[in-house]
């Protein structure tokens, strides 16, 4: 027998209330995904801002992120999404390709004017 759409994303909904270790998280987008109970936003934008920052372009794409984190496209795009929401990243959009730096705009306001400011949202 088939389980529907909808019948799993209620049964997803109880998982953090039965404490298995995992709940269902809702994207922004609508996109749903079961994550581990010890996800954290905040990490995820740190490890997506220095790989951007370590790549030999210095920008990387929810390709390159799915495939060297090991996730599903959808997701890695979800989490460029989240990390450019918080000032993380800076997107750049370019002959259909869409490219994400580190954003270092506090970090060179800092150095011109002598101070920095927190990130414009906080997300991450």
């Amino acid at each position: 027998s088939l389980v529907s759409p909808a019948d799993l994303a209620e049964c997803a909904l109880l998982l953090k209330d039965l404490n298995l270790g995992m709940s269902l998280k809702i994207f922004e987008s609508g996109v749903y995904a079961l994550v581990s109970d010890s996800h954290d936003d905040s990490l995820m934008c740190e490890k997506l801002r220095a790989a951007a920052a370590e790549s030999a372009t210095g920008a990387v794409t929810a390709y390159q992120v799915s495939t060297t984190m090991e996730l599903p496209l959808t997701l890695a795009r979800e989490h460029l999404k989240i990390a450019e929401s918080s000032g993380a990243l800076c997107r750049d959009e370019h002959r259909g390709v869409v490219s994400f730096f580190a954003n270092r705009f506090e970090e060179l306001h800092s150095a011109a004017f002598g101070f920095g400011h927190s990130s414009p949202q906080g997300r991450c």
